[in-house]
């Protein structure tokens, strides 16, 4: 089981994020964030840039492109401006895109 950490509702980050496990933000992030594992983007959170994830999972909203090697999810609640790709992309009632979607 990959370890998770997490940015809290509190934390705002100006720069690049990395890692090799999950990781949950419920705060800002201004910079991209980039992961081996999965990302979940808690409602309430702010991304400025591009997400990369093994499956992002968004409850918050993002500015910027957002790809996952196996799934991109938008949840209700979820608002996104920017691109979309993944092999699987899910985008449940209540949520929002305004961007391209591919999918492959």
């Amino acid at each position: 089981m990959a370890a998770q950490s997490t940015i809290g509702p509190t934390t705002a980050i100006r720069g690049n994020v990395q890692g090799d496990g999950d990781l949950e933000i419920l705060g800002r992030v201004e910079g991209s964030v980039v992961v081996n594992g999965d990302v979940t983007i808690g409602e309430g959170a702010l991304i400025q840039s591009d997400v990369r994830g093994r499956r992002v999972i968004v409850r918050g909203a993002v500015a910027g492109n957002v790809s996952g090697e196996e799934a991109v999810i938008l949840e209700p609640g979820a608002r996104v401006v920017g691109d979309l790709g993944a092999p699987q992309i899910g985008i449940q009632a209540g949520a929002l895109v305004r961007g391209n979607v591919t999918t492959g």
